[in-house]
């Protein structure tokens, strides 16, 4: 493709971006639709995370992908290492990595490429951390078959696309009124899960990911990438000290709930374990309103002190800067979380 050609290419990628609508189906098939005529690929996963755990919270993958599913999740949220993790992507300073890339074209280095990409026929893969200013709302991969690599130009054209795929997701975790007191109010639920199938249910979940749970059956996405976070963690995988068993994610019905996984101890010491699903704490729905309005973290420290009920002389004293840039910062949080003052800040994020 000439450059002026690749060039307009790319930037139709980037409009894709905005124009994709609010709802990740929509981002998605825009996205690939737009990206498939400058990068080719085979298959496609892409998925929307919670920020700070940075587990799915909603998935999907091309048929050719979707069998190996749960094979996918163990080695991404195991306790085994591998290369070119999403998680690692999403802290690196190079958001974009392939596969032939990071084993220098020793595939069979990797144990995800050696376990489950071969057998499908599957050669290289070019992994993608969405992010806006450092923060990862979501992730892509694409899949080639055969020997071909990904090159170096096509990994700059996942660069220049990937905040702008970033910011699409982000304002999709913005797009719905997290605060309003209309909102939908979340049901509770408890799911037992022994290894990775459903044993018992308690209460309402079938508005997660729009499926009934069924006993004996899969976990949902965001469900199955709890249990094997919570996993990693009791296998002692190295850096999750900070990285608990849990997401925050909006039901279909649009509540904002809460996924945690603990371990249940029986008389063998090592019972099933409980994924529980609540409305979503005052502090967990401030930290993701915040951060999917786009706040810097300037904004955001000002914001969560107005949050905890200081006054604007006390922010001054605490975070030594002046009433004047106090004031600047409230206006900026005020436009972008769309209230017009503290009360209805207050009211919008610990009073839902």
């Amino acid at each position: 493709m000439a450059n002026s050609g690749r060039d307009r290419a790319v930037q139709g990628v980037v409009h894709a971006c905005y124009s994709a609508g609010e709802d990740p189906s929509s981002v998605r098939s825009r996205l690939l639709y737009a990206l498939r005529r400058v990068v080719p690929f085979d298959a496609a996963f892409m998925a929307c995370a919670d920020p700070d755990t940075l587990l799915f919270t909603s998935a999907f993958a091309d048929d050719a992908l979707a069998e190996s599913g749960p094979l996918f999740l163990e080695n991404e949220f195991g306790a085994d290492a591998d290369v070119n993790r999403f998680v690692d992507l999403a802290r690196a300073r190079n958001p974009v990595a392939s596969l032939d890339e990071a084993t220098n074209g020793e595939r069979a280095a990797s144990p995800r490429w050696r376990e489950i990409m071969d057998p499908l026929g599957l050669g290289d893969e070019l992994r993608v951390a969405l992010r806006v200013d450092g923060t990862a709302w979501g992730f892509l991969c694409l899949h080639r078959y055969g020997v071909t690599s990904f090159d170096v130009s096509e990994m700059a054209v996942l660069r220049k696309v990937a905040a702008h795929a970033g910011e699409a997701l982000r304002r999709v975790a913005a797009a719905p009124n997290l605060a309003s007191p209309a909102a939908a109010r979340a049901s509770e639920a408890v799911i037992l899960v022994a290894d990775h199938v459903v044993v018992a249910v308690g209460g309402a979940v079938d508005e997660i990911e729009g499926v009934s749970l069924v006993i004996g059956g899969p976990l949902p996405v965001p469900f199955a990438a709890v249990v094997r976070r919570l996993e990693a963690i009791e296998g002692g995988a190295e850096g999750l000290e900070s990285a608990p068993a849990a997401l925050r994610m909006m039901t279909k019905r649009g509540a904002l709930v809460s996924v945690h996984a603990a371990r249940l101890r029986d008389a063998s010491g090592n019972g099933p374990i409980a994924v529980t699903v609540a409305p979503a704490a005052p502090t967990e729905r401030s930290s993701l309103f915040l951060a999917a309005h786009g706040l810097t973290p300037a904004q955001r420290r000002v914001a969560n002190l107005v949050l905890q009920g200081r006054t604007t002389g006390q922010i001054v004293v605490e975070l030594r800067i002046s009433a004047h840039t106090v004031q600047d910062h409230l206006k900026a949080v005020f436009d972008k979380a769309g209230v017009r003052s503290r009360r209805e800040l207050v009211s919008a994020l610990m009073h839902p």
